[in-house]
């Protein structure tokens, strides 16, 4: 199981997903994209996504992307772990 959460400075959805998982006791690996700009690519590639927060969850084959701060969505996802 893998957790990552596509970020940004200075972005609120981004601090209130990190809270969530925290809370939730979630391991998951930060992608700051304000320190890491080309690694936006990822997120462009994956789905045409171009904004933050997108937190991606990943479990075998089953695979959730969750855009924004949506606490029921990654609710949903994290029940994948």
């Amino acid at each position: 199981m893998k957790v990552t959460l596509f970020s940004a400075d200075n972005c609120s959805g981004c601090i209130k997903v990190k809270k969530f998982l925290f809370d939730n006791e979630i391991n998951f690996e930060e992608v700051n994209l304000t320190l890491n700009p080309e690694k936006a690519m990822i997120l462009r590639d994956l789905a045409g996504i171009m904004s933050v927060p997108v937190t991606i969850v990943e479990n075998g084959k089953q695979k959730e992307i969750v855009v924004g701060f949506n606490k029921a969505k990654l609710g949903e996802a994290i029940k994948l772990i």
